[in-house]
């Protein structure tokens, strides 16, 4: 049996989007401002944030060229608690896994375009694009999120293997 690009693709995604939404479930929400450098996002940005990535895919599999530019950001939700933080991931996620498995070969090879303005900032198979701006922008993120919950005295998820709060001891 072969499967799809897509399908394999999603092997990586449905996993992963299980333990990124881990994370997020165990933010306080009486913590939700703080940030642990004058130069950090405070916790429910940096959440936003990567809820927000999710809106990263759906402009790589629906749209060719993608402007910054033009892009309104006021489009993107505002969770103030993590309820509405959960509420948001798990309706996005559950959009890109959608979007991603319908996406043939064909799309998934052709080039993706960001840009802002005139400046081509981005322009690669949109496979690609989707694995280090979707996927490992979100680990990267998730793994920020991680810091942080240890930092809150938060039991850390484990995400590969065991963390020093979870797992099977292996």
């Amino acid at each position: 049996m072969s499967i799809s690009s897509a399908e394999a693709m999603l092997g990586d995604i449905a996993p992963e989007f299980a333990s990124t939404r881990r994370f997020l479930e165990r933010i306080p929400d009486d913590k939700l401002e703080f940030t642990p450098h004058e130069k950090s996002w405070t916790v429910i940005k940096l959440a936003t944030h990567i809820v927000h990535l999710l809106a990263w895919f759906e402009t790589m599999t629906d749209l060719d060229d993608f402007d910054l530019a033009t892009f309104d950001p006021s489009q993107l939700v505002n969770p103030k608690t993590r309820d509405e933080l959960l509420a948001a991931w798990d309706d996005k996620a559950q959009t890109v896994i959608d979007k991603c498995l319908a996406l043939s070969n064909e799309r998934l090879t052709s080039n993706w375009v960001m840009r802002k303005g005139d400046q081509v900032m981005l322009d690669q198979p949109r496979i690609h694009a989707i694995r280090l701006w979707g996927l490992s922008h979100v680990y990267h993120h998730r793994a920020q999120l991680g810091v942080y919950l240890r930092l809150l005295d938060v039991p850390v998820p484990a995400a590969y293997g065991d963390s020093a709060d979870e797992g099977s001891g292996f």
